[in-house]
């Protein structure tokens, strides 16, 4: 239908701004600013990569995904625990300052002033939706995919990618930045900062460290979303010649994304999560009995008549 056509269009756009250009400009910029690799010579190295995954099919996508990202966010989640645990005493003086600044008047006053110009609102939710993409129905692409015999288990592990990526990841680096700076404003800007902060724990290895994994988070994405913006093509078009035409040019892109600006593609990003998101969900709300159905039949969790009776059963005691 006409919705779907618009999805699909704005998921294959997604996936040369969003999904490519975003990330080549800030993995070239890691690589610029920590190992003064130039980032023509940078774009087109990348570029040769990921023209060698991605036309080696889904499985080669599949491949290096299932083991840099597992590989990457172990390493990395190991270094922010250790951190976190160096300056222990100090968190609960940080967590004091969180919530006296989440819950001060004056950050009330700016909250409200925030949401009637609308303008803090709408980049929170955007950058929010553009870290985890919760909801913006992408995902799913990915985990049809999956070996699995039961779609809900696989459902489940996809909410849980959301809250491991938001809750403990974007928290734990939250953390380890605030105990770092102790209070003082440093940069801002976000790759710099958490290089300064665990360069603090880890010496100047630590900006290796930190830009190697946004080359890899990077170079992951960019295969991730080039089978994304295949898959959104298949529903116009589903001929291999348009396929080798769409991986050129999203190779091509990659290249030129460590030179472009991001001013318009931010923009633009903003806009397609958001369209696709209200999409996704308003298909997701009029599916909710099906997916509640099959979350039952699963037995992940118990079906509304069985929970009402245990819940009246339980206030009787």
């Amino acid at each position: 239908g006409i919705l779907a056509a618009v999805f699909a269009a704005l998921g294959l756009l997604s996936s040369f701004t969003m999904g490519n250009i975003v990330q080549m400009n800030a993995a070239a910029d890691a690589a610029f600013s920590t190992f003064h690799i130039s980032k023509p010579f940078f774009g087109i190295v990348v570029a040769a990569f990921c023209a060698f995954v991605i036309f080696s099919g889904f499985r080669g996508i599949s491949r290096v995904t299932s083991i840099a990202i597992p590989a990457v966010s172990a390493l990395y989640l190991f270094l922010c625990v250790r951190a976190v645990l160096i300056d222990a005493a100090g968190i609960p003086q940080v967590m004091g300052e969180i919530l006296r600044g989440a819950f001060s008047v004056s950050a009330a006053g700016g909250g409200i002033f925030g949401f009637l110009l609308s303008g803090a609102l709408r980049h929170g939710v955007a950058k929010g939706s553009f870290t985890h993409e919760a909801g913006c129905g992408t995902a799913p692409m990915a985990h049809v995919n999956s070996d699995t015999k039961i779609p809900a288990k696989q459902g489940l592990l996809g909410i849980f990618e959301v809250f491991f990526d938001t809750i403990v990841m974007c928290t734990l680096t939250g953390l380890v930045i605030l105990l770092a700076c102790d209070g003082e404003f440093i940069t801002d800007n976000g790759m710099l900062l958490v290089i300064y902060a665990f360069s603090k724990y880890y010496g100047k290895k630590a900006a290796y460290l930190i830009s190697a994994s946004i080359l890899l988070f990077a170079f992951a994405t960019v295969l991730c979303w080039a089978y994304y913006g295949k898959t959104c093509l298949s529903y116009f078009i589903k001929t291999k010649r348009a396929e080798t035409i769409y991986l050129a040019a999203y190779c091509a892109t990659t290249a030129a994304g460590a030179l472009m600006s991001q001013g318009l593609v931010w923009a633009f990003s903003d806009i397609s999560v958001a369209v696709m998101t209200i999409l996704n969900l308003t298909a997701v709300l009029w599916l909710r009995k099906e997916v509640r159905a099959e979350t039952e039949s699963a037995g992940l969790c118990l079906p509304r008549r069985r929970r009402k009776r245990e819940r009246m059963a339980s206030s009787a005691r």
